[in-house]
């Protein structure tokens, strides 16, 4: 672990944003011994490596100490009534009898500027981006489980609001600009395809699911596939993959495929809302791409804790956000469970077999997934799908290449409209065949299977078994290849291997 500081940091931040939720008090804790120790790093000469992970943990901690006095500052306004220009910044709820939207606060009576508020309001349409005036009745938010939803999100406050009137068309730039990308997609998608293979693509682009029926949906969740129906590193992967390699066919330049990274990531962020789980993705890629730039190449762990920790920067209590949660687990998986064994399973004749290798590496990359989210998706959901596997293996290369035949075809649409139906006929058939799979294994009865929370701990003691097998292994195999220097040695007439 300590030869991988960002991702200690990143863990011991997360760990300080959930104890600082219940109490301010072990912010300070936390935060009083670290100038000490800061101080003994500089007066030892130790790694620059601690230094620079002591000093951010001690901001983060500042950082929380500021927020959370903040929040405080809030909490007065709560039971007050005032006017106010707002920012839509989403539509996240509608139904008959409420819509419920998050805001951002422009101008008002007394709120400060900045505010984000969740607001309920009576169904009347209102879009993302537009500028809007009404009275607003501010509340606090009561529940634990409200709390860690919103807080997340950087909302500390909830709202009734009514009057509502538009003063502003045009809005904010970057989102009506947002908006005015996803309706080009969404109206070519349904224009060219059938419904239901459009309202799986507008999910797989950009993340959008209001279009799924309530039928489709519970397939999609039965059969353990609801990851790939939110834009996280999978979908940001396919993006950044497809983009930079139409720019080295073109030619290559190592700042302008860092600038093309760094697009495709702010793009794809704004076109998502920016989601927990695409920012996780984005800050990876970003720190990706600051490397590229810089000619290093960083670890692959480190790099996740490094994602980890920005977020947590710009929203302290980020670590409540179960999409962030699952993205953070299951990449976490991907990098230390998965990629060690398949590297073990590399100098098996069987697995040189092209097919054989693909089949294999996936199956363990799902399972080493499942595994490290298993704590989460029981405490959370409740269930398991038991066809997740099979499910993700059977989809997983169709996805990759559905969304680049997409890609292809929302862009020639644009540039030689007359060539772009037939790519859309394809994509569809794909789509179709993605469609059939999620149906099929979804609706099975034995696709989910309960489990009670008591078995969070287990699920806990299944995680920590693995990891420390994984360790043993490798301190085998570490000890074995000293054995075997040790017998080299001997029978080169050396003298006998020091161990240290």
């Amino acid at each position: 672990m300590f030869k991988r500081p960002m991702l200690l940091c990143g863990i011991i931040c997360s760990i300080i944003s959930a104890l600082g939720f219940i109490s301010k008090s072990f912010i300070v804790i936390f935060a009083l011994p670290l100038p000490i120790l800061i101080g003994l790093i500089i007066y030892k000469e130790a790694d620059a490596k601690f230094l620079f992970t002591s000093a951010l943990i001690f901001a983060f901690c500042l950082n929380m100490l500021l927020t959370i006095n903040k929040i405080e500052n809030l909490k007065t306004y709560a039971g007050t009534e005032q006017r106010a220009e707002m920012v839509v910044l989403n539509v996240s709820y509608k139904s008959d009898e409420y819509y419920k939207s998050d805001v951002e606060v422009m101008k008002s009576d007394d709120l400060p500027k900045g505010t984000k508020l969740s607001v309920f309001y009576e169904p009347e349409s209102l879009e993302v981006g537009k500028r809007i005036s009404a009275n607003i009745k501010i509340k606090d938010i009561q529940s634990n489980s409200s709390k860690k939803m919103n807080y997340c999100n950087e909302i500390y406050l909830s709202a009734n609001m009514s009057d509502i009137q538009v003063i502003d068309s045009n809005g904010d730039f970057v989102l009506m600009t947002a908006e005015r990308i996803k309706a080009y997609i969404k109206n070519t998608l349904f224009k060219y395809m059938d419904y239901s293979e459009a309202a799986t693509l507008c999910a797989l682009i950009f993340g959008e699911r209001e279009y799924f029926t309530d039928e489709f949906y519970n397939y999609v969740k039965a059969a353990g596939v609801s990851h790939i129906m939110v834009v996280s590193g999978m979908h940001l992967a396919i993006f950044v993959m497809f983009f930079v390699k139409i720019c080295e066919r073109l030619f290559y330049n190592k700042y302008i495929k860092a600038f093309i990274i760094f697009l495709v990531v702010i793009l794809l962020s704004v076109l998502c809302g920016f989601t927990m789980s695409i920012l996780r993705a984005g800050f990876t890629y970003i720190i990706m791409a600051l490397g590229i730039m810089l000619d290093r190449r960083g670890n692959a762990e480190n790099t996740l804790g490094a994602a980890m920790t920005v977020i947590l920067m710009l929203s302290p209590f980020a670590v409540f956000s179960v999409s962030l949660q699952l993205s953070m687990l299951s990449t976490f998986g991907i990098l230390a469970v998965a990629l060690p064994i398949i590297k073990a399973l590399e100098n098996n004749d069987v697995f040189k077999i092209g097919f054989v290798k693909t089949v294999i590496s996936s199956i363990i990359i799902s399972l080493s997934a499942m595994l490290l989210t298993l704590p989460v998706t029981i405490y959370v959901f409740g269930y398991v799908s038991t066809v997740s596997v099979l499910a993700n293996l059977l989809i997983s290369s169709a996805v990759t290449f559905v969304i680049c035949l997409a890609l292809i075809g929302l862009i020639l649409n644009l540039v030689i409209p007359l060539i772009s139906p037939p790519v859309f006929y394809l994509t569809q058939v794909i789509t179709d065949y993605i469609n059939t799979v999620i149906e099929k294994l979804g609706s099975k009865d034995y696709a989910t299977m309960e489990i009670p929370k008591r078995m969070v701990y287990l699920s806990l003691l299944a995680v920590f078994t693995v990891f420390w097998t994984l360790l043993c292994c490798k301190r085998r195999k570490n000890v074995l290849k000293l054995n075997q220097m040790k017998e080299k040695i001997v029978k080169e007439g050396g003298g006998k291997l020091k161990w240290h």
